[in-house]
This record gives C-alpha cells, structure tokens and sequence, in this order.
C-alpha cells in the first residue's frame, strides 16, 4: 500500500464514522514518551530470513526479461523516502495512552472492526505526506478523500516479546469525525482504515495476509534505521517496484497487490522504450541483488541530480553493500520509480539524517543513483505461495465490532 509519490489514494469512507475511539484506564497516569532509537531494536525479527546473507545464491532463469522491467523501474527514479511515504515509528510503555481505534475501510472482514487497546503515544504522528486530503472534503464535496498511506507504527514494549502495531491511514479525528492537526490534536480520537499487529519475535510476514503492505510484511520489515547508514545495514532491504505481477506471491510471503501480467508488462515496456523485449512482471516476494562482484571502492555512478559521473557517496555505499549481501525483497507496488525505505524523520526530536545524508527533495526523499538496481540480478525465486485473507484466532481477540468481542466466520479464521 505505500506509494512513492503523493498519488490518489482514494478511499471510500462515506457512512464509516460510527464508533468511539475511547482511552483505556491506563491513559489515566502521566504521560510516558519513550525516545526512539536511531538504532533497530535487537530482537525485531530476529533469526529470520530478512538477515540471511545470500552467499553463492543462483541467478534465476527470468533474471534477465525482469532486468528489463528493474531498468525501466529506475528510469523513474529511485529514492530513499525519509520525511514522507514511509513509516513513523514510536515506542509505547506502561504509561503510554491506550486507545480503541475504529477501522473505517470498507473491506474490513466485519463491518464495525476496531483494533482494542492500541497504545498511542501523546508525541505520535502519522506520516505527514498525507496533508492534501482529510475528512472533512468527504463531508463538505461529498466526494473521496485523499489520504495517502498515513502509516503509522507503535512498538507495545509492555508485551513479552515486544509487538509491533501497524496502522495504515491513521489520523486523529474530533467528535465530528474532522480530521485534526496541530493543537487540535490533544484529546482527539485516534481511527485508521485498517490495523494489524505482529510480535517482534516473529519472522516480519503477517501469515494470514491483511497487512498495511502488499505483501504480507511488516511495516518495519527490511527497514533502514537512520544508525545503520554510517554503521551497517545487516539485513535485507524493503523495496517497492512499480510493475509488480498480479496474482503471484512468493514463499514466504501471503498476499499481493500486483498488478500486471507479463503480457501486458511486455507491451509497457515496448511502448516507454520503443524497443521490443520480452519483460516480465517482477512477484511480490521476489529478492533482487546488486552485482557481488562490483568493486564498490572504485565503482563509478551517476549523480541523480545532475546527471555527473562520480564514486558512491558513503551512505549510498553503504545501501549498496547490503544489496550486495542481503539484497532487496520486493514488498510492495510504488507508484512512480523504485523506493527503499528509512524509518520516518518525524519519528525523531532532532533530524538523525540530516549530517549523514542532507537535503531532501520536496517528496522528502533522497535520490540514489540508478545503478544500485540496473546492476542487479533477480535470485532464484522461491515457490509461489497461498494467497491468505484472513486473521489469526489470536489476532481475533484484539478486535471489536461494534462495541462486542468479534465472531469471525469459519472461512476468516487462519491457524
């Protein structure tokens, strides 16, 4: 569900402000606002595939019809999204406010779902790159709203292991159902199209489906940490693509929102290029990998902004060392070019990124040069997966509808 660049997303809302999104006892105490670290927590799925380096990993057979689609990819750009279109995240404890969130998409599995006992910190903010729409157009044009991802991610350390809560278009509304910001927000109700939650002990996958990506993966799957740009990235990196497969996805992920089949990805690509090739749709699930045997020391790329040939800059060597070792999984559809992901700059009091990276541009990305995904390779594809649409039993007991305990229908409940 993440986008690239500020594009429609248009959701219909009409008729979904019904229910209350009301504070637990516990948001009775003080305040508690736990720092977020610059650093990824130790145990954020931990032993799972995301930190399996590639080693001698083969070369699949579609590797070069699905380079054709990747070049195409990074004609459009490809950007590291920093302070927009990717995902705040904040740590919540014993003191931390808890809420009942309404969840107000209509393809909620019962009408009326809320998420119970979310804790939402005072500080929190959803991805601010949703300004351009709210509510109150729904109420006021009698039309959709723009409202982009808005993700949102809390991380309930009162919880053995800790768990991650993703909210997808979360924002603070009043009794009215206006979406508020600025100091409108203090003792506003928190709601969101839909939410899910995930231990951290857990391999970062929603087994079920029903994630807030496009694959079934945690929002803070494959996430750059803004320590990790001068320290190291030691795992696997989320990447969103633009011609994604429709209908595939692969081990061990459980949903998809591709798109396109490799008949129509072969036409897209003779149309924007003028030149037959045989390109195929990339599945959702799939690892792509930089060149193993670049010398990134001595590599020479293109500046994205002004088109000069240079060396890699330090961060950028950095990303590309991990997608020399770990490489890239296709997580999601982008709209426009290709998108890494770095935890939200809003999440933080003082801008981690600013003496590692500068500037952003106006989409609050930083550009990468294209060769970190021209030069790449698709690995061996695992075995296509089951499409799951579903919730776990345990999943079920953190949902309300419509004030009660949620019965789910036989055919909803997964393992």
């Amino acid at each position: 569900m993440q986008r690239f660049l500020p594009v429609l997303a248009l959701i219909l809302l009409a008729g979904c402000l019904s229910g209350e999104s009301v504070k637990t006892e516990k948001a009775q105490g003080q305040a508690e606002v736990i720092p977020t670290p610059t650093s990824r927590p130790a145990q954020l799925f931990e032993d799972s595939f995301w930190y399996e380096k590639l080693g001698d990993a083969k070369r699949d057979e579609l590797s070069d019809r699905a380079m054709l689609t990747l070049q195409l990819a990074a004609e459009q750009g490809v950007a590291l999204a920093i302070d927009m279109w990717t995902m705040p995240v904040y740590f919540a404890g014993e003191g931390t406010p808890r809420y009942e969130v309404p969840l107000l998409i209509d393809w909620t599995p019962l009408p009326q779902m809320a998420l119970r006992d979310v804790p939402i910190p005072e500080n929190a903010r959803e991805d601010p790159a949703t300004a351009a729409g709210d509510l109150e157009s729904i109420l006021l044009l009698g039309r959709e709203a723009e409202l982009g991802d808005a993700s949102l991610v809390i991380i309930d350390t009162t919880t053995e292991p800790w768990t991650e809560i993703d909210l997808w278009q979360a924002r603070q509304v009043d009794e009215s159902g206006r979406r508020v910001r600025g100091e409108e927000r203090k003792g506003a109700r928190w709601v969101a199209s839909w939410a899910n939650f995930i231990s951290l002990e857990s391999e970062g996958i929603f087994r079920c489906g029903l994630s807030g990506r496009g694959s079934g993966a945690a929002y803070l799957a494959g996430m750059i940490w803004p320590g990790e740009l001068e320290k190291g990235i030691d795992h696997k990196l989320a990447v969103a693509l633009p011609f994604n497969k429709a209908g595939v996805v692969l081990e061990p992920f459980t949903e998809t929102d591709g798109f396109l089949t490799d008949e129509e990805m072969a036409r897209i690509y003779e149309e924007e290029t003028g030149k037959r090739g045989d390109a195929v749709a990339i599945p959702e699930g799939a690892v792509l990998r930089l060149d193993p045997g670049i010398d990134l020391d001595s590599w020479i790329v293109k500046d994205p902004e002004t088109g000069e040939s240079r060396r890699l800059k330090p961060y950028e060597k950095v990303i590309a060392r991990a997608l020399q070792e770990y490489g890239a999984v296709n997580i999601d559809n982008s709209m426009v070019g290709i998108q890494l992901y770095a935890i939200n700059s809003i999440s933080y009091e003082e801008d981690p990124y600013l003496p590692v990276v500068g500037e952003r541009n106006e989409f609050g990305a930083v550009m990468l040069p294209e060769e970190l995904f021209t030069e790449m390779y698709l690995v061996e594809m695992a075995e296509p997966a089951q499409v799951r649409w579903g919730l776990t039993k345990e999943q079920w007991s953190r949902y309300s509808c419509g004030g009660g305990a949620c019965s789910p229908p036989a055919y909803l409940v997964c393992g």
